[in-house]
């Protein structure tokens, strides 16, 4: 399970998601047959690690310090609760224990898991006829090239000045705290 544990000690650590799991946290109500098993999980994961002091920069945090507030060996932590909720969501069927798993594609799964059930609870509390925060599709035709596809403003064109086809997978049709953190684009090109 080191490939699991790789992602969840630096999602942790990523100040922005872990703002936003230390929020949810403290607004909802937890439990075992709760809608969002991935996201209660989460939570009890970044509960395990308490936040001691912070400070602008590691010289001044070792001031504000005493050694005896430091943990010399914490306790090993087993998040045995997420590995539980991973196995039963179908996403993570492939994902078996004891079996080589590439750490990318995991953390792929996971982030998709945790967008997908603060969906369902954005659309759940949304007041009837409202619509939520949506993110528009960036890629349209142009009209002066046949094929040729801007984004943002930008034509993209291919080698000997042929218009580049352009394709989009997975647009996000509605935004969620997950998408605002981790959100962005990855551009690839086949040789």
């Amino acid at each position: 399970m080191c490939y699991m544990n790789s992602i969840l000690q630096v999602l942790v650590f990523c100040v922005p998601f872990y703002e936003f799991l230390d929020q949810v946290g403290k607004r909802a109500a937890h439990s075992f047959k709760s809608e969002t098993p991935l996201v209660d999980a989460m939570i009890m994961f970044m509960r395990e690690f308490k936040i001691i002091d912070s400070a602008v920069t590691v010289e001044q945090l070792r001031l504000r310090l005493k050694d005896s507030e430091l943990e010399q060996y914490g306790e090993p932590v087993i998040p045995e609760y997420v590995y539980d909720v991973i196995k039963r969501l179908p996403r993570f069927s492939s994902m078996r224990r004891g079996h080589q798993q590439d750490a990318e594609e995991f953390l792929g799964f996971l982030l998709e898991g945790l967008h997908d059930e603060c969906v369902t609870v954005m659309r759940a509390i949304a007041p009837v006829g409202a619509s939520g925060p949506t993110s528009p599709r960036n890629s349209i035709t142009s009209p002066t090239s046949p094929g040729a596809t801007t984004d943002n403003g930008w034509l993209e064109v291919g080698p000997k000045q042929k218009a580049a086809v352009t394709r989009s997978s997975g647009t996000i049709v509605t935004e969620s705290p997950v998408t605002r953190i981790f959100g962005g684009k990855l551009r690839s090109e086949l040789r």
